[in-house]
This record gives structure tokens, sequence and C-alpha cells, in this order.
């Protein structure tokens, strides 16, 4: 049986999880992915959609 302490730590990866899919959607980055003819770096996708590259 998972202690305590795992399951909370396992709830915040997931919800940090989350929240990367929400705003990476909010911001356009899967839509620029799938419009993409070729694999494109990170630094392309920060390009295509007017961001900075983290």
């Amino acid at each position: 049986m998972a202690s305590f302490s795992e399951r909370v730590s396992s709830t915040i990866s997931n919800s940090l999880v989350g929240l990367a899919v929400s705003m990476s959607w909010e911001v356009g980055i899967f839509q620029a992915l799938l419009d993409a003819e070729v694999p494109l770096t990170s630094h392309q996708v920060a390009q295509a959609k007017g961001l900075k590259e983290r």
C-alpha cells in the first residue's frame, strides 16, 4: 500500500502535468505541432507561436 506522502506526491505531480498540458493547449503549442509537416525543435515551436523558449 502506498504511503500517504507517496499518494500526495503523485497527486501533485499529476496535477502539474495537467496544468502544463492545459497551458500548452491555450497558447497553441499543440496546434503548432499538429500543423507542422516535419518534426519541430522547441526553438522552432516557440518561434512559430511568438513565445520565448525556456
